[in-house]
Formats: C-alpha cells, sequence, structure tokens
C-alpha cells in the first residue's frame, strides 16, 4: 500500500489510505492543500492514477516530504521537498494524490512572497533597540 510521508508541528506523519498501526496521525489524516492564496488542511483519500482522470477538479499538494509506493517501513522512498506542488483530485471525502507511473505527479514549487530564496534566514528579527 503506497504511503506519504509529511511533517505535522515537528514531528513525522505518515500517511496512506488506511490507517496504520490502529490509531489516527497526529495530523488528522489531512494533507495541505493550497488555492489561491491560501491554504487548509483537508482529509487524505488516498492515490489515483493519473490514467484514470475524467473529472477536472484539479488541487494542489504541498508539505509532503516523501513517498513510498510499498509498506511503509520496508520500501525505497522517494524523497520530496516539502515546497513542491503535487496534483491531487477533490473528492467527495477530501483530496487524492495523483500517481504517474506510481509516482507523485509534481507541478511545481511553492514560491512565498517577500522571501529571498539565495539567502538562508536567520531567526534574529531584530537587534537593539
Amino acid at each position: 500500500m503506497p504511503c506519504l510521508r509529511r511533517k505535522y508541528h515537528g514531528i513525522v506523519v505518515y500517511l496512506s489510505p488506511e490507517i496504520k498501526d490502529g490509531k489516527r496521525p497526529l495530523c488528522g489524516q489531512t494533507v495541505p492543500v493550497i488555492k489561491g492564496d491560501e491554504w487548509s488542511n483537508i482529509f487524505f483519500d488516498g492515490f489515483i492514477d493519473k490514467s484514470l482522470l475524467s473529472e477536472e477538479r484539479k488541487a494542489l499538494i504541498t508539505g509532503i516530504t516523501g513517498y513510498t509506493p510499498g509498506e511503509q517501513y520496508f520500501s525505497q522512498w522517494i524523497d520530496i521537498n516539502v515546497e513542491s506542488l503535487l496534483m491531487g483530485i477533490y473528492t467527495a471525502h477530501g483530496v487524492k494524490l495523483v500517481l504517474d507511473n506510481e509516482k507523485p505527479v509534481i507541478v511545481g514549487k511553492r514560491v512565498l512572497p517577500g522571501i529571498d530564496y539565495n539567502v538562508i534566514p536567520s531567526n534574529v528579527y531584530k537587534i537593539g533597540k
């Protein structure tokens, strides 16, 4: 069963269509979805192959750090940049991640306004008065 990896408040969370280990993940089985300039957490409803898409209800999923086509603990992981935008599709229950040849479809990268991506920002806001 394919599985996603994401961070939620600094903790790594694994998501798949079926809940593993009998527990619901801390993130509530949700993934961040961008709509316009805002994002919200939407229920993760699983995966769908790109060839099966018939309806154009596309979503942009972000915040994912990895994907594996197999079991979460025993398979090879594909690392994904947390800023990547992945193709998703809205369903009646939430959002599904679109796969092409068993890999997530990356459609771009989030660019936040006012951030110089060539400079690594520090945690210092102001020094002195």
